[in-house]
């Protein structure tokens, strides 16, 4: 499941250092990453993606995805800490969310909070011990604590 957090903070590290135009560029050569509710980001117009999300949530506060999806577009806009909020509102409507756990996860790495990163994505693989993507972010967490990975 690609969802706006794959096409959005989850970029190659070069595109993050790049900027906008290297996520729009990366979002163009990929079509088919998003959720319908992405539109917005898949225009680069991350901006107007948090206030449709803002505005969803507002009309209901019990929507895990739109809260989810807030998350995704204010770490698309580098704004972490906002984006970490928004993923915990996601998560104390539903803990077992593991992509949400993921979000959160990559968010605090951005923050270097790194053991508890590693903490998010191992909670992620507990509720889905096959995801890839839990693995392969959990891996990266202990290459940035410079530890081997082997639990």
């Amino acid at each position: 499941d690609s969802s706006v957090a794959d096409a959005g903070f989850l970029l190659p590290n070069p595109c993050r250092r790049w900027g906008q135009s290297a996520r729009k560029k990366f979002l163009e050569e990929r079509p088919g990453v998003l959720t319908p509710s992405g539109r917005c980001v898949k225009s680069g117009r991350f901006t107007d993606a948090v206030l449709a999300f803002t505005q969803a949530v507002s009309i209901d506060r019990h929507h895990k995805d739109a809260y989810y999806e807030l998350g995704n577009a204010l770490a698309a806009l580098a704004k972490y800490e906002d984006a970490i909020g928004a993923f915990d509102s996601a998560l104390a409507l539903d803990s077992s969310f593991a992509q949400a756990h993921c979000a959160r996860g990559v968010g605090l790495g951005h923050l270097g909070k790194h053991e508890e990163a590693l903490a998010e994505f191992e909670t992620a693989l507990s509720l889905v011990p096959s995801s890839a993507r839990a693995w392969y972010l959990k891996g990266g967490a202990f290459v940035r604590l410079g530890r081997d990975g082997d639990k």
